[in-house]
């Protein structure tokens, strides 16, 4: 680590209140590294611009949202979502979820 990483650790460690003669440091510098791994969530606005590129419908998009965001951004088996695009490919991207098209527009 160098300097500027082991203050941020520091400052963490001491918010956290791991700084402590009884908390191993190999622990208490993982638990650091997990947070640091973590992806900030998505807005709703991020969500739905992201179908609507897609091709799907906004509604859809909010209704997703909705349910990740209620279950803290984790999954029907209780799993964090880590890459929040490619849980919305893979579940909600269906094709009775895309936008129509009548006379020349978009069916939101």
């Amino acid at each position: 680590m160098d300097g500027k990483e082991s203050t941020l650790f520091l400052e963490w460690a001491a918010k956290k209140g791991y700084i402590s003669v009884y908390k191993d440091p190999k622990e208490i510098s993982k638990e650091f590294a997990k947070s640091r791994r973590k992806k900030p969530t998505p807005t709703l606005e991020e969500v739905e611009n992201f179908f609507i590129e897609k091709g799907y419908k906004k509604e859809v998009a909010k209704r997703a949202f909705e349910y990740y965001s209620v279950a803290e951004w984790k999954d029907a088996n209780g799993k964090q979502v880590r890459n929040w695009k490619q849980k919305m490919m893979g579940v909600w991207f269906k094709d009775e979820n895309k936008r129509t098209k009548y006379a020349g527009y978009n069916k939101f």
